[in-house]
């Protein structure tokens, strides 16, 4: 009930490299969890950029 009627975020996150986001993605699914790539870390300028 608490999950439909208040906002309690997206869960566990997991940061890891691209180059494995398929492979840990099937560990899950496998596992019965849902799970979705939801951004990722590159170089960038300093500072701080919220899209």
């Amino acid at each position: 009930e608490m999950y439909r009627t208040f906002n309690c975020g997206i869960g566990m996150t997991v940061i890891l490299d691209a180059g494995t986001a398929e492979q840990a993605l099937s560990i899950l699914e496998r596992a019965g969890e849902s799970a979705q790539v939801i951004g990722s870390v590159r170089d960038g300028m300093d500072g701080v950029r919220i899209d």
